[in-house]
């Protein structure tokens, strides 16, 4: 019985702590409390009958309580209160979800978009000094020793450009010193 007394005593803490740690249960839990109350008072009611009627007397007190089912009520809505929540953040963690997928997908697709568009002005800026360079290569092996080839850069093309010009130039003055 002194342990009976000692747990029926901590029911008020154990209320106060839930509402001080979780304040969204706070409205949940007075709804509680008085039935947790009104089952202690039963309980009381019933080692009281036990002391003055005997055992078979307090177990048809306590087992016919109205308070216990209006407890399993309670708990069983906050079952489904607490499942609302659960429901609620799971829909929301996918949403989220959903939303990073689309975000990561949209990034993906603009980050291959510009790099393709990247890749096609670096070609192009390669490719086109290399085909001005072979355009007048073919002219001076064709011939035109006086021809020349713009050096429009002053990176690798651009030196071999000067390469080129300068051996056309070689040639032009050979060919001129043969044929005089």
């Amino acid at each position: 019985l002194v342990a009976y007394r000692k747990s029926t005593a901590t029911f008020a803490k154990v209320f106060a702590d839930l509402k001080v740690k979780d304040p969204s249960l706070q409205a949940r839990v007075e709804a509680l409390e008085p039935l947790v109350a009104a089952v202690i008072r039963e309980l009381d009611h019933g080692i009281e009958v036990r002391d003055k009627s005997g055992l078979e007397a307090a177990i048809g007190e306590v087992r016919g309580g109205a308070a216990i089912a209006e407890i399993r009520k309670a708990v069983t809505v906050l079952a489904d209160l607490e499942q609302q929540v659960l429901n609620d953040r799971a829909a929301e963690a996918a949403a989220m979800a959903s939303r990073t997928f689309t975000t990561i997908g949209f990034g993906t697709l603009f980050a291959i978009a510009a790099l393709s568009i990247a890749s096609v002005v670096m070609s192009r800026g390669i490719t086109g000094p290399v085909r001005k360079l072979v355009a007048g290569t073919e002219r001076i092996a064709a011939g035109e020793l006086s021809s020349r080839i713009a050096v429009e850069s002053q990176d690798e093309i651009g030196d071999l450009a000067g390469s080129f010009n300068r051996m056309a130039e070689s040639l032009e003055m050979r060919t001129r010193a043969i044929n005089e």
